[in-house]
């Protein structure tokens, strides 16, 4: 399978590893090349890690030159604007868009240290992505609802910034864990 994945980030390049593992090609753009979108060759699977504003300059072209082939969204962040649809980058991608969540770091995704994702959207598409990123590994989990998936990526970096300000004021486990549970 041909897999395209638009990034920046180490969290593009940790994905790419784990595509070409699994006996993927792997065609990897960044804008940092500033190579035309509409060079790249037609893939099976887009995977895109850019981050709110590159999906915001780029989501609908991004939908237009995957033609209904899976896209795989792990950006974590609200695009902001009036429009309620337009919100989340999913929306922006179409409706062949996936969302793709983590709790990891891509060091460690790097080291092939065990980790996991979940990838939200339809079944079928979900089943078309699975085996590109499942390995003994990379634990991949399908939900349906890809709104809370979202939110949830988003909830868990404000968490984390959170425990990051306890521990750098030193106040202790007992306020981290005091604001996990809240």
């Amino acid at each position: 399978m041909r897999v395209i994945i638009l990034w920046t980030w180490h969290f593009g390049h940790a994905l790419a590893d784990i595509v070409r593992k699994n006996g993927h090609e792997v065609i990897a753009w960044s804008f940092r090349e500033q190579k035309p979108l509409d060079t790249l060759p037609q893939g099976d699977i887009y995977i895109s890690t850019l981050n709110a504003m590159g999906v915001e300059a780029i989501g609908k072209q991004i939908a237009t030159i995957a033609n209904g082939a899976p896209i795989v969204s792990a950006t974590k962040a609200f695009i902001l604007g009036s429009d309620m649809e337009q919100i989340f980058p999913s929306r922006v991608l179409g409706n062949s868009s996936l969302v793709f969540s983590w709790p990891n770091l891509a060091s460690e995704m790097l080291r092939w240290l065990p980790t996991g994702a979940t990838i939200a959207g339809k079944r079928a598409l979900f089943e078309q992505v699975q085996p590109i990123f499942a390995m003994p590994t990379f634990f991949v989990e399908h939900h349906e609802d890809k709104t809370v998936v979202e939110l949830m990526g988003i909830m868990k970096n404000i968490i984390a910034i959170g425990i990051g300000m306890i521990d750098g004021l030193a106040l202790g486990e007992n306020l981290k864990w005091i604001f996990i549970a809240r």
